[in-house]
């Protein structure tokens, strides 16, 4: 997931940039495996449409991309907290090794209790197993 930041641009060409945006990164991610880049309210989408793809080498190629302000490593899982703490841990693997807790931050506008405005959830905080993760 990348993000462009705050954009200003003269005319209504804000359409021709995310268009010329999707067109690089679909060129930087072409060696990797198959993608299907898409734009939506101004965060580009990087989605492997294959299994085994190199997901390490994906990040990679599109963190060189110049005008992504931001980039975020994301995965799918169901709308439960346990589940979502499972797979923190499946996909985070050993970057939790040693950690004792993590904080997950939803945006979720079908949850009653998320802002209006933002639809953020309030922050949850798991603990994990006695030393961390193995």
């Amino acid at each position: 997931m990348g993000y462009q930041g705050e954009m200003s641009l003269k005319g209504l060409n804000r359409n021709q940039f995310e268009a010329a945006m999707m067109k690089i990164l679909r060129y930087r991610l072409k060696t990797v495996g198959k993608f299907k880049v898409y734009c939506t309210q101004s965060t580009f989408y990087m989605e492997p449409e294959e299994e085994d793809v190199d997901m390490d080498l994906a990040f990679e190629r599109v963190s060189k991309v110049f005008g992504l302000a931001a980039l975020s490593r994301a995965v799918v899982c169901e709308k439960d907290f346990d589940t979502i703490c499972q797979t923190a841990e499946d996909y985070l693997g050993s970057a939790l090794h040693g950690i004792r807790t993590f904080k997950v931050e939803a945006r979720r506008h079908d949850q009653p209790g998320a802002d209006a405005g933002t639809g953020r959830l309030p922050a949850g905080q798991a603990q994990l197993p006695e030393g961390g993760c193995a």
